[in-house]
């Protein structure tokens, strides 16, 4: 198996995480498929945690993939030696945003890594756009769901959500309907599951959040842009230097 090698010379981040601040309520894991022109991109597990104040929805297997080039690069470095990574440890299937619903500011952010720093949006408003609830409904797995369609500017939204599972959540930003969103697709081609999920009165393990800079949508969009030319090209591409962001 091929193998990328890294000289550890200080540059690569050990990324450290800090804990949310609410006790999670309920932990829902689900599969999480993105597919493009009959092509899958994304093939992940994520999880939502639910606290009484918010939620946050993120990749399991981007923790565990960071867990290992920690690992990896700490151990090169005690040892003095070239970090090796295989393909399998760098994974480019893995979903790549969290999100974090606050209940209280009734917005959603979405954090994604850019280069070496994790920069975050307003994706949406909670609640802001209407659900079309249908009477159809379906057994998934053990639960009794209910259909409801969104429309969000070219992108259909369908999802499946349970009434019996009283949280007005669901995965990525997807929220507002009458019980948990169990099973959604998107018309732009994602998938979204529900494999497990655990609640309890007691505290369950808290979800632990990369430290981010909040972001205008502009200014995010441009930091993307300026790290992907920087990559193809070498250079930013508003000829200078990755611009210092403000929100």
């Amino acid at each position: 198996m091929k193998s990328i090698s890294l000289l550890v010379l200080g540059f690569i981040p050990l990324l450290s995480f800090a804990q949310t601040a609410d006790p999670v309520i309920v932990k829902a894991k689900y599969k999480v498929t993105y597919s493009r022109d009959d092509k899958k991109l994304v093939d992940d597990i994520c999880e939502l945690d639910i606290t009484k104040s918010g939620s946050y929805f993120y990749s399991q297997g981007l923790i565990a993939q960071i867990e290992l080039i920690n690992a990896k690069t700490l151990h090169a470095k005690q040892a003095n030696e070239v970090v090796r990574f295989t393909a399998s440890d760098l994974r480019r299937d893995l979903f790549p945003f969290t999100t974090i619903k606050n209940y209280r500011q009734r917005i959603a952010i979405e954090i994604q890594r850019i280069g070496i720093e994790y920069l975050a949006h307003v994706r949406d408003t909670l609640n802001s756009k209407p659900w079309n609830i249908l009477r159809e409904e379906k057994k998934i797995g053990t639960l009794r769901a209910q259909e409801a369609i969104q429309d969000r500017k070219g992108n259909r939204i369908t999802a499946w959500f349970c009434k019996d599972l009283p949280f007005q959540d669901g995965p990525m930003y997807y929220n507002g309907l009458p019980g948990l969103i169990v099973s959604a697709t998107s018309s732009l081609g994602w998938q979204f599951d529900l494999i497990d999920i655990k609640f309890t009165s007691e505290e369950l393990n808290k979800y632990a959040i990369s430290p981010y800079r909040l972001v205008s949508v502009a200014q995010f969009e441009k930091a993307k842009k300026n790290y992907s030319a920087q990559l193809q090209s070498g250079q930013y591409s508003n000829g200078d230097k990755l611009e210092k962001v403000k929100f």
